[in-house]
C-alpha cells in the first residue's frame, strides 16, 4: 500500500508539473510499520517511477525522517538500490541518494565540508492521565492541579552563539544521544554565525543539557582557535622529520607544538611520529623513542627582514627611525593626510606570527 501511495503521488506531481515534493516516513507512527519496510516501499516506488522516465517536471523528492534511528534504515535501503540502472542525467533517485549519503558521511560530499542543516527536536510519547471524581468540578480541579505541576516543571532555553556554526555531524549525533538520555527536545538550526539551539523539557534535564552543550561549544571553539594558530604558524615555519633520508613535514598541530616549545625555549617536548610517542630534543634537533632516533629540521618559510635589529629576547622593541629613512617618509606621508602630528617609531613584535595575529584580528573586526 505504501509503495502504491507514493507512486500515485509522484504521478500526480508530474501531471501537475510540480518541481518538488516531500514525504513523511509513511506508516512509521500510528501505523506501526517497520521503518525498514517503509524505507524499501518508498524508495522502490521512486525507482519504479524513474525507470519508466516519468520524471520530466519533478526534479526533487525528499523524505523527512524525524527519528534519528530511522535514518540508518533509509540509508541501507538506498545502498541496496545503488546498482539500479538509471538515465545518464542525474535522476530523482540519484539526488535522493546523494542527499542521504552526505548525511551519513559518504563520498558524494567531501567529508571536510560542513554544510548548514537543521535537527528537529525529538517528540516523545505523551503520558495519558485519566481522571475520575464525584463531580465535574472536582475532576476539573484535579486536571488543573496536574497541568500546573507539569507546566511548573517545564522549561525552555535558547542558546545563541556563533561557535554552534562550527558543530560537525559528529557533534550533532552527540546532541541526538543527549536528548534521548535526558528526555529533552533539542532543536538545532545550524546556519553559520546565526546558529541557534532550542531546548525544551523538564527543568533539570534542560539545565543538564545546557551544561553539556556549553562544554561542547568550548571544545569546538578551542579546536577552531587551535586550527587558526596552527595555520598561522605553518605559514611561517615548517618542522620536518627524517624518513629514510627524506625530510617530511609534520602535521599542522605537531608543527604548532614544536614551534611553541621552540619559542618558549623548552628543551624537550612530547610529539607523535608515525603513531609512536617521541621526545623531541629541540637543542640537538633529534627525537627519541627508546633506541630509535629521528633527526628533526626547522625550516623558516618567511624569515625576518635582514635589516631588523636584534631584540635580545624582548617581547617588544621600539626602533627610532631617521627622518631620511624610507619607512619614516612612507608613514609620514600617510599621517599628513590625517592632519595629525606624531612621533614615528618602528615597533617590532616578539614573534612574526604575533604581527599576523594582530593584523588578522583587526581585519576580522
Amino acid at each position: 500500500k505504501i509503495k502504491e501511495v507514493v507512486y500515485k503521488v509522484l504521478q500526480v506531481c508530474e501531471e501537475k508539473r510540480f518541481v518538488s515534493v516531500s514525504f513523511p516516513a509513511i506508516g512509521t507512527g500510528a501505523g506501526g510499520v517497520s521503518p525498514s519496510l517503509v524505507a524499501d516501499a518508498m524508495i522502490n516506488a521512486m525507482v519504479d517511477f524513474e525507470k519508466i522516465k516519468k520524471g520530466q517536471s519533478l526534479k526533487s523528492v525528499k523524505i523527512v525522517v524525524f527519528q534519528a534511528g530511522m535514518m540508518a534504515d533509509f540509508h541501507r535501503s538506498l545502498k541496496t538500490k545503488e546498482g539500479t540502472d538509471q538515465p545518464e542525467e542525474k535522476s530523482i533517485f540519484s539526488r535522493l541518494k546523494d542527499t542521504i549519503t552526505s548525511v551519513f558521511g559518504g563520498t558524494s560530499v567531501p567529508p571536510d565540508v560542513e554544510q548548514d542543516f537543521t535537527i528537529v527536536g525529538e517528540e516523545f510519547a505523551p503520558a495519558i492521565f485519566h481522571f475520575c471524581g464525584e463531580s465535574h468540578e472536582e475532576v476539573s480541579k484535579a486536571k488543573k492541579y496536574v497541568q500546573d505541576l507539569i507546566m511548573k516543571e517545564q522549561m525552555e532555553h535558547t542558546i545563541k552563539d556563533s561557535c554552534i556554526g562550527l558543530f560537525t555531524q559528529e557533534d550533532c549525533r552527540k546532541l541526538q544521544d543527549l536528548q534521548k538520555k535526558l528526555t529533552v527536545s533539542i532543536h538545532l538550526e545550524k546556519r553559520g554565525a546565526d546558529s541557534v539551539i532550542q531546548l525544551e523539557g523538564l527543568s533539570r534535564d534542560v539545565l543538564t543539557a545546557n551544561d553539556s552543550i556549553k562544554e561542547m561549544m568550548r571544545k569546538v571553539e578551542s579546536l577552531d582557535r587551535r586550527k587558526r594558530e596552527a595555520a598561522l604558524v605553518g605559514a611561517m615555519v615548517e618542522w620536518q622529520h627524517d624518513s629514510s633520508g627524506t625530510f617530511l613535514s609534520f602535521d599542522s598541530f605537531t608543527n604548532l607544538i614544536l614551534e611553541q616549545a621552540f619559542d618558549n625555549r623548552c628543551a624537550k617536548v612530547e610529539i607523535n611520529i608515525n603513531n609512536l610517542e617521541y621526545t623531541a630534543d629541540l637543542t640537538s634537533k633529534e627525537a627519541f623513542s627508546g633506541r630509535q632516533i629521528v633527526k628533526l629540521k626547522r625550516k623558516e618559510l618567511k624569515g625576518l627582514p635582514g635589516d631588523w635589529d636584534d631584540m635580545k629576547g624582548s617581547e617588544l622593541f621600539e626602533v627610532p627611525l631617521g627622518t631620511s629613512s624610507t619607512e619614516y617618509q612612507r608613514v609620514e606621508a600617510e599621517f599628513r593626510k590625517t592632519g595629525l602630528s606624531n612621533k614615528i617609531i618602528k615597533v617590532l613584535p616578539g614573534h612574526p606570527e604575533q604581527l599576523i595575529v594582530i593584523v588578522g584580528s583587526l581585519v576580522s573586526y
